[in-house]
């Protein structure tokens, strides 16, 4: 009776272990990765694991293209990654991440960036060397500007700044003439860049249709849209372009304006020293006695 009772106390033991072994997070990620290097796997999808940090072992699948990791408390991602250089599309949504890994801007493959829902306070200037991406979702975070080396992104067709910390919308956006899609809602946004205007794509359906709306290619909040006249908003993206575009043409008639009135009242002022100084000048003609 002893026999068969410590034999079903080791089978117990074995399958507590076990059991523990397969819902160990880390483990887990390392089964995936190995089955994904063995497969020749594209995509890689460890999510809503509660991971705290990702196997160093990822850097063996050179393959892949897609890697979602949604759903973790990721602080970091192993120097590895650099590896990946095949990766289109990376997901770090919903993650503790308070400083863009720097791995991933050396990935020049990278067609999309999700970083919503994370604790971004800044974007670092190695973003502008991704210059295949097409998407950066950086909704839900805390920034309250971009770097300037944001310009560098040649192809971005849709930036999400959704439900962040923006005073106002950085200048620099007007000169990503790729975007067909904007979201600036949930911010503290209150007037637009005039020189918005350039971004025609935002009104343009057929100019990317898999992302953009022509009416919602620029989405913003009723309190941004209240500095606009009902006829414009009413009217969608193409007349709130269309009106930017009249005011960014008002101000620049106005600094035309006051340039040339203040050349003309310098010019006037120096005609008038001159004239002074040769008269000053003018030797006096001697009497004849």
């Amino acid at each position: 009776m002893r026999y068969w009772f410590a034999i079903i106390v080791l089978i117990m033991t074995f399958g507590i272990a076990s059991a523990q072994e397969d819902t160990d997070p880390y483990q887990i990620a390392l089964a995936r990765i190995e089955e994904a290097r063995i497969t020749g796997a594209n995509e890689l999808l460890l999510v809503w694991l509660d991971l705290e940090e990702i196997p160093p072992e990822i850097g063996s699948l050179q393959q892949l293209q897609v890697l979602s990791l949604v759903g973790n408390r990721l602080t970091d991602l192993p120097s590895e990654i650099t590896n990946l250089q095949a990766l289109q599309t990376i997901s770090l949504a919903s993650n503790n991440l308070a400083e863009l890994p720097i791995g991933i801007t050396t990935l020049s493959s990278l067609t999309t960036l999700d970083l919503y829902d994370n604790n971004l306070a800044e974007l670092p200037p190695e973003i502008g060397s991704l210059p295949n991406l097409l998407v950066l979702n950086v909704e839900s975070n805390q920034l309250s500007g971009l770097p300037t080396e944001i310009i560098n992104l040649s192809n971005l067709e849709m930036l999400n700044l959704r439900d962040n910390n923006f005073q106002s919308l950085p200048n620099r956006v007007s000169q990503l003439t790729t975007l067909c899609h904007l979201d600036i809602r949930q911010n503290n946004i209150k007037i637009l860049p005039a020189t918005l205007h350039s971004l025609n794509r935002l009104a343009n359906q057929e100019a990317c249709p898999f992302y953009a709306d022509p009416v919602q290619g620029l989405e913003m909040d009723r309190s941004t849209l209240s500095a606009f006249p009902s006829s414009v908003v009413n009217g969608g993206t193409p007349a709130i372009l269309d009106y930017l575009e009249n005011r960014a043409l008002w101000h620049t008639r106005r600094i035309v304006i006051a340039v040339v009135s203040s050349v003309s009242s310098v010019a006037f002022v120096i005609v008038c020293l001159w004239s002074h100084y040769r008269r000053r000048r003018k030797p006096k003609q001697k009497r004849h006695v």
